[in-house]
């Protein structure tokens, strides 16, 4: 396993939020699996060719895939309540760079009467093998 930072740029609605994290990266043979801490739950990304998945686990649960011009889900767990709400991937532009990967998403979350646009930028930046 390869230590790594993890930083999220999301913009919506005119807000940003930043997140930069220390994670761990498991390189996989047609992509990668990150894992890293979130707001105290475990949160990863996995990529495969082109698509991403994200998960979160612990308090907040949710389940989360993007693959461009294709349409998928946000799963929402709540104890044992969940729902989910449809999820248009505009782009997912996964790249390879020379100390990591870079993530670019675009996506709408398409609620009953309306949808909320967000894009968002990951990069994952390796720090050193681990021990």
């Amino acid at each position: 396993m390869v230590v790594c930072d993890v930083t999220i740029v999301t913009f919506s609605g005119g807000a940003r939020s930043n997140s930069s994290v220390r994670g761990t990266v498991l390189k996989l043979e047609d992509g990668f699996q990150v894992d890293y801490p979130q707001d105290g739950d475990h949160a990863r990304l996995t990529v495969r060719g082109q698509s991403l998945e994200m998960t979160r686990s612990g308090q907040t649960q949710l389940r989360m895939s993007f693959e461009e011009g294709c349409g998928s889900e946000l799963a929402l767990f709540l104890g044992e309540d969940w729902g989910s709400v449809p999820i248009e991937t505009d782009r997912c532009h996964i790249r390879a760079v020379r100390d990591g990967w870079r993530i670019a998403l675009k996506y709408r979350l398409l609620f009953a009467h309306e949808s909320q646009v967000f894009h968002v930028n990951i990069a994952v930046k390796f720090i050193s093998e681990e021990q």
